[in-house]
């Protein structure tokens, strides 16, 4: 894989990590001073302010499996925003300052997943606003959505031993049966460690991907966006 030599990444924790129950916990935090952490114990990370205290956070993105990971920890978060923000309301002032943080591209082959959702959130809501009298608006609506699903359909397969596992996202990988490592195209070449071979899946997903975003632009509107 593609990565900063050991020797050279700066960012590395410099102190051992340990999980502890919150009863240990909240007595290590009570002897702890100010809210920035010593100087040898911050990292390598630029623009970055090292505090002490545990953490609450999530990621929220996904390629599969989105209401367990990661829509169920968006949802403790953001009810856990909601209370401590209500309670902020009636006085209530904790100890220490809190944050609360979700970002997207948290592993890979999730970068720029964010995006792709945002260029095709028209679709959807053209469906919803869609004259469901009109025969033929619908049919070009249904239309495009069948042309979705094939466009996710590489026919020359995923260049591995089963050619027959066309699908981009849900062929299944060779080490995970339950297609539930991602892009398994992409998962393979990763766990194999061939880090010169890489780039070609990578290369191959994001062109589907691509193609897969025009299927759902207007038609009359096709030509004028590119």
């Amino acid at each position: 894989m593609y990565r900063v030599a050991e020797d050279s990444a700066s960012f590395l924790p410099k102190i051992p990590v340990q999980p502890i129950g919150y009863s240990e916990a909240e007595i290590l935090l009570q002897y702890l001073q100010e809210d920035e952490v010593d100087a040898q114990w911050r990292g390598g990370l630029r623009n970055v302010t090292y505090r002490y205290g545990g953490e609450l956070r999530d990621a929220s993105d996904a390629w599969n499996l989105g209401s367990v990971d990661p829509t169920s920890g968006t949802a403790t978060m953001l009810e856990v925003t909601r209370v401590l923000g209500q309670m902020y309301k009636n006085e209530f002032r904790p100890q220490r300052s809190s944050m609360f943080c979700s970002w997207g591209a948290e592993e890979y082959e999730l970068t720029g997943s964010v995006e792709y959702v945002e260029a095709a959130q028209d679709f959807v809501t053209r469906s919803k606003s869609m004259d469901s009298k009109n025969l033929y608006k619908i049919r070009v609506y249904n239309d495009q959505v069948l042309q979705l699903e094939r466009a996710f359909l590489n026919p020359l397969g995923q260049g591995r031993d089963y050619t027959d596992f066309k699908h981009i996202i849900y062929a299944l990988a060779k080490g995970n049966p339950y297609a539930a490592t991602g892009c398994p195209a992409v998962s393979d070449v990763i766990a194999s460690g061939n880090s010169t071979e890489i780039t070609n899946p990578i290369a191959v997903a994001t062109y589907f991907v691509h193609g897969i975003l025009s299927v759902l632009k207007e038609v009359h509107n096709f030509f004028s966006s590119y």
